[in-house]
């Protein structure tokens, strides 16, 4: 990974602010994505609703695909009756997949 510089201000409480950033930035991209704690791997999904535990304990915002065994599409249609646990997926035909939720 390539390090980055931040600018300085010569304001302490700024630049102890951009420096705690970046000191974030990077312990967030050494981390590789297989280690995300709300991956979801092999997923098995189809035209209809499958309840699909998230992990997050909160109603999730959305979801990244990050492996996939065809180019379906993957979208939700129903509520889930249990949102901080479950979601409802969908796809436009049968896939499987690992996704990360956040």
């Amino acid at each position: 990974m390539r390090s980055f510089e931040i600018p300085r201000t010569n304001d302490p409480k700024i630049d102890a602010s951009l420096t705690r950033i970046q000191q974030l930035l990077q312990d967030a991209f050494k981390r590789p994505l297989a280690d995300v704690e709300n991956l979801v791997k092999d997923v098995t999904l189809s035209t209809g609703d499958v309840r699909v535990a998230h992990g997050l304990n909160q109603v999730p915002t959305g979801w990244i695909i990050v492996k996939a065994n065809s180019g379906a599409n993957i979208y939700t249609v129903t509520p889930s009756d249990e949102p901080q646990k479950y979601i409802n997926l969908r796809a436009t035909a049968a896939i499987t997949a690992s996704l990360i939720f956040f």
